[in-house]
C-alpha cells in the first residue's frame, strides 16, 4: 500500500481517531475496471463488492441504535461512495434480469433507513424507486417488504403522504404472508403511527393504530428486540395523544424515551425528546420544554447534523425567544435561504444566547421571557 502511495496511484484520507483510509484515484479506479472487464472477472469482482457492502451495512446499522452511533455514522459516511457503487451495480443487474442482485441491493438500501434519514432521505428514496422497477421486483420478498417499509417512512419527512399510506399498508400484507415475527412488528408499528400521526383526510384513528402497535410491541417482545420495544412505547403515547389523555401519553412517552436515553441512542432520543417535549409546551411547562429541546440540540450536535441542530436550536428559541433570531438565521443559512450568515457562527451564537437566557430564567423564579 504504501509504495502505491508514493506512486500518487491511492491517497491516505486520515479519519479523526488517526486510522487510515486509502482512496483510490478516479482514473486508477477506471483503468482498474477496464482491465477486470477485458479478464472476465468484472461481474464476479463487483458482486464480491456488493456483498462486502452488504456486510458492511448490517454490521453498522447494527450500531446505529446504540452509544456508538455516531462513529458508525462517520464510517458510513467514509464508506458512501462504496454503498453507491454496489447499489448501481445491483441496479443494473437488476435490470438485466438478475433477481439476486435486485434482491440484495433491496436489503441493503432498506437497512440503511437511519442513514438516510440523518443524511438524505432522498437519496434513499431515489435508489429504492430504481431497485423497486427491476423487472423481478414486483416478487413477494423480504427486500420488497423491508424496502416499502423503508419508502414509507422516507416518504413523511418528503411530504409525500400518498406514498407513505401506500407503501405501508402494502408493506404490512406482505409481511403478514412472509411471516417474519420482527418485520410483522416494523410493519405494524409503521402502520400505526400512519394512522395516528399522518392520517389521509379526515380523522386519527387511535383505536386501530393503538391495536397495531401493542401487536407489534408484542412480536417485540416475543423476538427480544428491545429497541423495538422503546419505540412501540413511544408510539403509545403517540395513539394516547391523539384521544387527549396526556397524562397517559406523557407516561408512556417517558417510558420509550428513557429506554431510548439508557441505550445512548441520540438520534431517536432527539426525535422522542421533541415529541414529548411538545407536549411539555402543550401543558405550559416552558421549562420542561426547553430542557427536552436543550437535549435536542445536544444530540444533533454530537451526531453533526447541522440541519437538525439548527432546527432544534430554533424550536429552544420558541419556547425562550432570546436566541430566535438567530436560530432562523442557523436555519435558513442550512436550508440555503435567507440571510447568509455563516452557519456555525449562527449557531454558536445561538446557542450562546439560549445558555444565557435559561441562567437568566433560572435566576428569576417563574419568569417568561417573552421578547
Amino acid at each position: 500500500m504504501s509504495a502505491l502511495v508514493a506512486g500518487h496511484l491511492l491517497r491516505i484520507k486520515e479519519r479523526e481517531d488517526g486510522t487510515p483510509r486509502f482512496i483510490m484515484l478516479a482514473t486508477v479506479r477506471a483503468f482498474g475496471l477496464e482491465q477486470l472487464a477485458a479478464e472476465g472477472e468484472a461481474g464476479a469482482t463487483r458482486s464480491r463488492h456488493a456483498r462486502y457492502v452488504q456486510r458492511l451495512v448490517e454490521e453498522a446499522v447494527a450500531h446505529l441504535n446504540r452509544a456508538e452511533q455516531v462513529a458508525w455514522l462517520e464510517r458510513l459516511d467514509d464508506e458512501l461512495d462504496n454503498i453507491r457503487a454496489a447499489l448501481g451495480w445491483c441496479v443494473d443487474r437488476g435490470q438485466a434480469g438478475d433477481a439476486a442482485a435486485t434482491e440484495r441491493g433491496l436489503r441493503v438500501a432498506a437497512k440503511l433507513y437511519p442513514y438516510w434519514l440523518l443524511r438524505d432521505s432522498g437519496e434513499g428514496r431515489a435508489w429504492l424507486a430504481r431497485l423497486l422497477a427491476a423487472p423481478g421486483a414486483s416478487a413477494r420478498t423480504v427486500g420488497r417488504a423491508r424496502a416499502l417499509q423503508t419508502d414509507s417512512l422516507l416518504a413523511i419527512p418528503l411530504g409525500d403522504r400518498a406514498a407513505a399510506h401506500a407503501r405501508s399498508a402494502e408493506c404490512l400484507a406482505l409481511c403478514r404472508a412472509l411471516g417474519d415475527k420482527r418485520d410483522l412488528a416494523n410493519a405494524l408499528m409503521i402502520r400505526g403511527l400512519m394512522l395516528t400521526l399522518f392520517p389521509l383526510g379526515g380523522q386519527p384513528d387511535p383505536a386501530v393504530a393503538r391495536a397495531f402497535v401493542e401487536q407489534a410491541r408484542a412480536f417485540y417482545r416475543e423476538v427480544g428486540d428491545d429497541v423495538g420495544v422503546s419505540a412501540a412505547l413511544s408510539h403509545l403515547g403517540y395513539t394516547s395523544l391523539s384521544t387527549g389523555d396526556l397524562e397517559r401519553a406523557r407516561a408512556e412517552m417517558e417510558e420509550g424515551l428513557a429506554a431510548t436515553r439508557a441505550r445512548g441512542d441520540r438520534f431517536y432520543a432527539l426525535i422522542r425528546g421533541d415529541a414529548l417535549a411538545g407536549l411539555a409546551w402543550a401543558r405550559g411547562d416552558l421549562d420542561a420544554a426547553h430542557a427536552l429541546f436543550a437535549e435536542g440540540t445536544s444530540n444533533a450536535r454530537d451526531l453533526r447534523d447541522k440541519r437538525t441542530l439548527a432546527f432544534e436550536l430554533h424550536l429552544c428559541a420558541e419556547v425562550r425567544p432570546r436566541a430566535l433570531r438567530l436560530a432562523m438565521a442557523a436555519l435558513n443559512s442550512s436550508s440555503g435561504t435567507g440571510p447568509t450568515v455563516p452557519l456555525e457562527e449562527a449557531i454558536a451564537t445561538a446557542l450562546e444566547d439560549l445558555d444565557a437566557g435559561s441562567d437568566a430564567a433560572r435566576a428569576t423564579p417563574g419568569a417568561t421571557d417573552m421578547r
